[in-house]
């Protein structure tokens, strides 16, 4: 079939269900007609139009959505279509499994997936105050939108924005720290 050569698209796709030959007609003929000839571009359209599609994507299709990942010729396409999928709700036994499978094991989805774990965690325990050991793990992790997060919810205690004010992983974080040590609830314990 033309339209799966040109477009680069593994006969996979149609037989996994995730897209159908109307939309494969569809496509390449927007592709046909565009200046965009990058045929990762309408692949990762596709992957994106799977996640969106679905409130719930079964383990089926996610062993689905994956080999198709795998299988695909741009590796940094495929690689962020496998990040999409981390960032679509899954529950945290899930991100665990991704965690240790093959397709996963780059820096690059491996970080993502960290942070996922400690959003997650963040979000769960939004009523509690940050234990230290949580707090030194979320320091450790380096991961900037993990601290904004944690300021942000305005539930550390002062001595933590204090850490963050000179232990944060970058410029940003310590001035969003440095910023809210000023706040009105700091000065008189300054």
């Amino acid at each position: 079939m033309q339209e799966l050569a040109e477009l680069q698209i593994h006969q996979k796709w149609l037989e996994s269900g995730f897209i159908t030959k109307e939309w494969l007609k569809a496509t390449y003929e927007r592709f046909c007609n565009s200046d965009d000839k990058n045929t990762e571009h309408y692949r990762y359209a596709a992957f994106l139009q799977v996640l969106s599609s679905k409130p719930l994507i079964s383990d089926e299709e996610i062993e689905k959505y994956i080999e198709l990942a795998e299988i695909d010729v741009d590796k940094r396409m495929a690689e962020a279509a496998l990040g999409a999928l981390i960032r679509v709700g899954m529950k945290q036994d899930k991100l665990d499994w991704f965690s240790n499978h093959a397709a996963y094991q780059t820096k690059y989805l491996q970080k993502i997936l960290k942070q996922k774990i400690l959003l997650r965690e963040i979000e769960e325990n939004k009523a509690e105050p940050i234990a230290e050991a949580q707090f030194e793990r979320y320091i450790a992790s380096k991961d900037d939108w993990v601290q904004r997060i944690l300021l942000w919810q305005g539930k550390l205690s002062q001595e933590q924005v204090k850490a963050l004010s000179i232990r944060g992983t970058n410029k940003a974080v310590r001035n969003i720290a440095n910023q809210e040590l000023r706040r009105k609830k700091y000065r008189e314990k300054l």
